[in-house]
């Protein structure tokens, strides 16, 4: 069974496969996903979206069914089949280093949700900040206003282990290193790496649990840090909280 694999491609890609320093590759669901939730967030906001249509001299009938068609639309273009929806409104997607820009046909869009064109078809104009993780020259997507990612499972629950550990230690609920991996059914090496994370910085630890960590900032990447350094500004600068 043959599987294709969609991916979006830098310029410098294009030119150059080998350019691993300066291109990216991202996976095509994946920038659409992102494409997608900035529009349907802009279609969401009614604010936002009646001072880009100037609705406040239309009547209230007509507000409201913008409104509602706008919904609608958002939900469509975020649902499963959202594809048609999308390159229909699309007139250009620009990926930037830090931005993802977007312009919308307003012809398109008002013909949609306001059921009539508009007769200028200056287009719409949308930004989100952007911040890329890498994967090799594959490059992972991250929508926010800042460079940073959603909480990581898999990291808050390594911070949470080793806190974990060390009250069992304190408490006496165990002895010994060894105790501890054995319960845990993972090397004891593994436990002696990961156990000083009990002493990160408080707002290190705060900002993982809320998911404010930098992008790069992986499990793997923090068993690379290991064992971290006992100074606080230390280990803001190993983890990548300063910038």
């Amino acid at each position: 069974m043959r599987v294709i694999y969609r991916y979006y491609i830098s310029k410098e890609l294009v030119h150059s496969a080998d350019n691993q320093s300066d291109g990216w590759r991202v996976a095509a669901g994946e920038l659409e996903q992102a494409i997608a939730k900035v529009i349907a967030e802009f279609l969401g906001d009614d604010i936002v979206l009646a001072s880009e249509l100037q609705v406040e001299g239309e009547s209230p009938d007509v507000i409201e069914r913008v409104f509602c068609n706008s919904k609608n639309l958002a939900a469509e273009v975020m649902g499963k089949g959202g594809d048609a929806s999308l390159s229909s409104l699309l007139q250009r997607v620009t990926l930037a280093k830090h931005t993802l820009k977007i312009e919308l046909s307003r012809v398109a869009l008002t013909q949609r949700i306001f059921e009539c064109g508009d007769q200028s078809d200056d287009p719409i104009c949308l930004e989100a900040p952007i911040a890329f993780r890498r994967r090799g020259v594959e490059g992972k997507l991250v929508l926010g206003s800042n460079p940073m990612c959603a909480p990581d499972a898999k990291l808050t629950a390594l911070v949470a282990r080793s806190h974990r550990w060390l009250e069992q230690l304190t408490m006496g609920a165990a002895t010994s290193v060894k105790e501890l991996a054995a319960e845990a059914n993972i090397d004891p090496g593994d436990v002696s790496r990961f156990l000083p994370l009990a002493f990160l910085a408080p707002d290190i630890v705060e900002a993982i649990l809320a998911g404010r960590q930098p992008t790069e900032l992986t499990v793997e990447v923090m068993r690379r840090a290991c064992p971290i350094p006992h100074e606080w500004s230390a280990q803001r600068r190993l983890l990548g909280f300063t910038r």
